[in-house]
């Protein structure tokens, strides 16, 4: 007897592991009639009774229990095996570049689910204030803060970002938690060399900026750390320090956001691109959608 259509065991394998042809249809997006017509189907034709239909009820039979698990074993390898020569076209390295902010407080985080579900790719960073360029060829894929127009590469929009103001709880010693621009003022403010109007204190305080003391920092990493550490109150990008206020590490210190004037892009170099490529491509942008609703899924093309 020839064995039945792969895709008739597979929604037979979902009926016998739900014990139910309506879960079965919702996990495979179609209908139960639909479900129980292929059910009737492949038990003509197997001539064995696979399922015990009550008028409010289903069991799996004892025949239909032992198929169920070597359909399930059978499922498994075959599901293995495209795995793995999915997984031979990626094997090998991926050069990564992008700023030490971002990869330290975003991405660094989430790399281990990465390497989890891609052990095959070996993934290397490349970090640097100024841009990589991908013209080398040594570069596969960079993030980058910017405005997303690069003659090196082809962009894709990640998401956009805003400036928010945190710090660490330590600093504010069991007060709550200022809200106003005259409540923060009273804190030690932490201020870094930026070219972003939002990142900017005077866009947040106005003239009130120029009669206040400030911890200068070099950059915004180090401005940041500094607000880890309780140093004072710091203005940062709102993906680098979500992870953080979620955590309890840093307290958001004003309900005030404002939109930078750079987002953050996936940029390639011109031309195919590579498996590995396109996998850590596909599992970033999932990363940005399980974080903010601004995330956006395009596919690669032109910088824009």
């Amino acid at each position: 007897m020839a064995a039945p259509p792969l895709t008739v065991l597979r929604t037979f394998e979902a009926a016998a592991r739900h014990g139910s042809f309506a879960r079965a249809a919702s996990e495979l997006n179609v209908t139960p009639a639909a479900v129980s017509q292929q059910m009737r189907l492949l038990e003509g034709r197997l001539g064995v009774e696979l399922f015990s239909r009550g008028p409010r009820s289903l069991a799996v039979t004892s025949a239909g229990r032992d198929y169920a698990t070597q359909v399930a074993t059978a499922l498994a390898q075959i599901d293995a095996a495209t795995r793995s020569l999915g997984s031979r076209d990626r094997a090998g390295v991926l050069q990564v570049a992008t700023f030490p902010s971002f990869a330290t407080f975003w991405l660094l985080p989430r790399l281990r689910a990465f390497r989890s579900s891609f052990p095959e790719v070996d993934l290397r960073l490349s970090l640097a204030l100024q841009l990589t360029s991908l013209s080398a060829g040594v570069t596969d894929v960079a993030i980058r803060f910017g405005r997303g127009i690069y003659e090196d590469g082809r962009s894709m929009l990640l998401m956009a970002d805003s400036a928010i103001a945190v710090c660490s709880p330590s600093l504010l010693a069991g007060r709550s938690v200022p809200k106003s621009i005259s409540a923060i003022a009273a804190l030690p403010l932490i201020r870094d060399a930026v070219d972003e109007r939002s990142m900017h204190w005077r866009s947040w305080l106005g003239e009130q900026e120029a009669e206040l003391p400030f911890i200068n920092m070099p950059d915004g990493m180090m401005s940041l750390q500094a607000a880890l550490l309780g140093h004072g109150v710091a203005l940062t990008r709102r993906s680098l320090a979500i992870d953080l206020v979620r955590e309890g590490r840093l307290v958001r210190v004003l309900d005030e956001e404002k939109p930078t004037d750079f987002k953050l892009w996936l940029v390639v170099p011109h031309g195919p691109v590579n498996d590995r490529t396109s996998a850590f491509s596909d599992w970033i942008r999932n990363q940005v959608a399980q974080q903010t609703d601004r995330a956006c899924a395009p596919t690669f093309g032109s910088s824009h």
